[in-house]
């Protein structure tokens, strides 16, 4: 994927480090990369900022989580890397925002395929964390969403509460007594109404609603 004229902007204190990393992703992927020794400032909209986590602790990488205005209305998107597998932070960080987790044993190609993801809308976290975040932020609930969403329609909540739960597209016109085609167009209207573009987003969507 080539992501000409993307942002990514490494953070973290080690230079010379970085300086080959970003070296190493600008050939690769020719996105521009910019190095930043800290959180600081409003990064622009659309830029990956890559936080460097070797050698941190669970309690100061949590505390550097809760920093400046990552989570605000920049518009820019991060992600962790070199991250310590047995740091177990990965649920704590997605609830702060994270769209991404790279560990210090994942591959170079890893890395690159999943920063690509990232500016494809995506995220990069291993399936089973994700699941378990989300199944720990909602509640059980019949297939019709409780929560009020004026926007959709009630077989579009179904359809939306359905997705959530991990059901495919075959599983849900089985349940609802619909063709796979039809369930294709609820999908696609519901993304539209929400602003999402994939279904992780869309469960991410209803963990923050419900």
């Amino acid at each position: 994927m080539n992501l000409t004229g993307k942002t990514v902007r490494i953070v973290g204190m080690r230079r010379l480090h970085n300086e080959v990393l970003a070296e190493f992703i600008r050939s690769r992927l020719g996105a521009e990369c910019l190095l930043a020794p800290g959180i600081h400032g409003d990064p622009l909209p659309g830029t990956l900022l890559l936080l460097d986590c070797l050698g941190a602790d669970r309690e100061s990488l949590l505390c550097r989580l809760r920093q400046g205005p990552l989570f605000g209305s920049s518009g820019a998107f991060f992600a962790l890397f070199n991250l310590d597998r047995n740091l177990d932070i990965a649920k704590e960080a997605l609830a702060a925002g994270v769209r991404g987790l790279f560990f210090a044993d994942d591959s170079a190609d890893t890395l690159l395929k999943g920063i690509s993801l990232l500016f494809a809308g995506e995220f990069w976290v291993p399936r089973r964390i994700l699941s378990e975040y989300l199944l720990s932020r909602m509640v059980p609930s019949p297939p019709v969403l409780s929560v009020e969403m004026p926007q959709l329609t009630r077989r579009e909540r179904e359809v939306l509460g359905l997705l959530a739960n991990g059901a495919s597209n075959d599983q849900i016109g089985s349940r609802m007594c619909i063709s796979t085609r039809t369930v294709k167009t609820h999908v696609y209207n519901i993304f539209r109404k929400i602003h999402v573009s994939s279904r992780l987003e869309a469960a991410l969507w209803i963990a923050r609603h419900v």
